[in-house]
C-alpha cells in the first residue's frame, strides 16, 4: 500500500481541474497526471487490485483516499483501521493529509 501511495504520489503530475471529469486508471497513467479525483481512482484502483478494500473521502473542493488496513502501525491509521493517503500532497506522508484538511466535514463513499 505504501509504494502504491509513493508512486502515484512522485509519478502522476497534478493538474487542475478545468472540467469535471473523471479519468479511467489508464488515462491517467498514460496521461501521467490528472486532477485530485483521477489521482484518487487511480490509487484505490492500484490499491484494490492487491486485495485492499479502499473507500473515497469527499471534502469541501477535494477527494483523498483511504484504505482499510487495520495491522498498519498506529501512526498511519485511525482507531478504525484506515490510513489516509492523499496522493496530491506533495509533502505529505503515507498516511498523512494536509494540515489544512484535517478538520473539514467529510463524507465517506
Amino acid at each position: 500500500a505504501k509504494a502504491e501511495f509513493f508512486f502515484v504520489q512522485k509519478n502522476i503530475y497534478y493538474l487542475s481541474e478545468r472540467d469535471e471529469y473523471v479519468e479511467e486508471p489508464l488515462e491517467t497513467l498514460s496521461v501521467r497526471g490528472s486532477d485530485c479525483d483521477g489521482h484518487a481512482v487511480l490509487l484505490a484502483n492500484l490499491l484494490q487490485a492487491i486485495g485492499i478494500p479502499t473507500r473515497f473521502v469527499f471534502i469541501p473542493g477535494h477527494v483523498y483516499v483511504q484504505a482499510y488496513l487495520p495491522d498498519a502501525p498506529g501512526k498511519y491509521r485511525d482507531a478504525d483501521g484506515w490510513v489516509s493517503m492523499d496522493a496530491t500532497c506533495a509533502n505529505c506522508e503515507f498516511g498523512e493529509i494536509p494540515l489544512k484538511n484535517r478538520d473539514l466535514p467529510a463524507q465517506f463513499v
